[in-house]
């Protein structure tokens, strides 16, 4: 499933993580906090695909 239907499925949903631009926003800033943390305490971070229009929250 990891190999064929997870990638298929996340390609029909357009899965992506948080752009850059949307990112920098004051809406994520809590995320950002969390990451610059995780980061500080030598945890490994990273942001998750989300199937999420990122066009229509950029509206």
């Amino acid at each position: 499933m990891d190999e064929i239907y997870y990638p298929r499925v996340r390609s029909m949903l357009r899965a992506a993580p948080i752009p850059d631009d949307v990112l920098k926003t004051d809406y994520y800033e809590t995320t950002r906090f969390l990451l610059e943390n995780g980061k500080k305490a030598g945890l490994p971070t990273r942001l998750l695909d989300l199937a999420v229009d990122w066009d229509i929250v950029r509206q």
